[in-house]
Protein backbone atom coordinates (compact mmCIF):
# COMPACT_ATOMS: atom_id res chain seq x y z
CA UNK A 1 0.00 0.00 0.00
CA UNK A 2 1.28 3.67 -0.78
CA UNK A 3 0.02 6.41 1.05
CA UNK A 4 1.37 10.53 -0.01
CA UNK A 5 0.55 13.40 2.09
CA UNK A 6 1.48 16.93 1.63
CA UNK A 7 2.78 18.64 5.22
CA UNK A 8 -0.02 21.15 6.26
CA UNK A 9 2.63 23.68 7.07
CA UNK A 10 4.79 24.40 4.71
CA UNK A 11 8.40 25.60 4.74
CA UNK A 12 9.31 28.88 3.98
CA UNK A 13 12.07 29.99 2.17
CA UNK A 14 14.18 30.74 -0.59
CA UNK A 15 13.42 27.70 -2.68
CA UNK A 16 16.07 28.61 -5.40
CA UNK A 17 19.12 28.57 -3.14
CA UNK A 18 17.82 26.20 -0.47
CA UNK A 19 18.70 22.30 -0.11
CA UNK A 20 16.41 19.74 2.25
CA UNK A 21 17.03 16.78 4.31
CA UNK A 22 14.71 14.55 5.72
CA UNK A 23 14.76 11.82 8.21
CA UNK A 24 11.92 9.17 9.76
CA UNK A 25 13.09 8.50 13.13
CA UNK A 26 12.95 5.09 14.15
CA UNK A 27 12.99 3.64 10.81
CA UNK A 28 16.22 5.44 9.07
CA UNK A 29 18.33 5.63 12.29
CA UNK A 30 21.39 3.83 11.03
CA UNK A 31 21.28 6.29 7.92
CA UNK A 32 20.27 9.31 9.74
CA UNK A 33 19.11 12.08 8.03
CA UNK A 34 19.12 11.81 4.03
CA UNK A 35 21.78 13.51 1.81
CA UNK A 36 21.36 17.22 1.02
CA UNK A 37 18.85 17.76 -1.94
CA UNK A 38 16.66 20.16 -3.56
CA UNK A 39 14.31 17.23 -4.37
CA UNK A 40 10.82 17.94 -2.11
CA UNK A 41 10.19 14.66 -1.46
CA UNK A 42 11.37 11.69 0.84
CA UNK A 43 10.66 7.78 -0.05
CA UNK A 44 10.50 5.36 2.90
CA UNK A 45 9.67 1.77 1.90
CA UNK A 46 8.60 -1.45 4.23
CA UNK A 47 8.00 0.61 6.57
CA UNK A 48 6.63 -1.76 9.93
CA UNK A 49 3.95 -0.46 11.78
CA UNK A 50 4.19 2.35 14.44
CA UNK A 51 5.30 5.37 15.53
CA UNK A 52 7.25 7.80 13.93
CA UNK A 53 8.34 11.72 13.54
CA UNK A 54 9.02 12.68 10.15
CA UNK A 55 11.69 15.88 10.14
CA UNK A 56 12.53 18.30 7.31
CA UNK A 57 14.74 20.78 7.68
CA UNK A 58 15.43 23.61 4.95
CA UNK A 59 19.33 24.36 4.22
CA UNK A 60 20.20 28.02 3.43
CA UNK A 61 24.14 28.28 2.61
CA UNK A 62 23.58 32.37 1.91
CA UNK A 63 21.54 33.22 4.76
CA UNK A 64 21.64 30.64 7.81
CA UNK A 65 19.01 32.63 9.50
CA UNK A 66 16.39 30.87 6.76
CA UNK A 67 17.17 27.25 8.33
CA UNK A 68 14.03 25.94 9.12
CA UNK A 69 13.09 22.39 10.62
CA UNK A 70 9.86 21.11 10.96
CA UNK A 71 7.88 17.84 12.49
CA UNK A 72 5.23 15.23 12.00
CA UNK A 73 4.58 12.46 14.07
CA UNK A 74 2.97 9.63 11.75
CA UNK A 75 1.11 5.95 13.16
CA UNK A 76 2.07 3.44 10.79
CA UNK A 77 -1.25 0.90 11.55
CA UNK A 78 -0.89 -2.98 10.97
CA UNK A 79 -2.23 -4.67 7.80
CA UNK A 80 -5.82 -6.05 8.79
CA UNK A 81 -4.81 -9.49 8.65
CA UNK A 82 -2.16 -8.93 11.44
CA UNK A 83 -3.85 -6.25 13.83
CA UNK A 84 -5.25 -7.91 17.45
CA UNK A 85 -9.05 -8.05 15.90
CA UNK A 86 -8.12 -9.67 13.02
CA UNK A 87 -5.52 -12.14 15.42
CA UNK A 88 -8.96 -12.76 17.90
CA UNK A 89 -11.21 -13.69 14.79
CA UNK A 90 -8.27 -16.37 13.79
CA UNK A 91 -8.49 -17.07 17.31
CA UNK A 92 -12.49 -17.96 17.40
CA UNK A 93 -12.34 -19.25 14.05
CA UNK A 94 -9.75 -21.91 15.25
CA UNK A 95 -12.16 -22.79 18.05
CA UNK A 96 -15.30 -23.22 16.13
CA UNK A 97 -13.49 -25.30 13.88
CA UNK A 98 -11.50 -27.71 16.87
CA UNK A 99 -15.40 -27.75 18.72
Amino acid sequence: MQKTFSMTEKISSELDQSLFVAHLSQFASKTGFSRPSKEHKAIYTNVPAGNYSFRVKAINAENPKLNVTRIIHIRVRPPFWSSNFAILLYCLLFASLAY
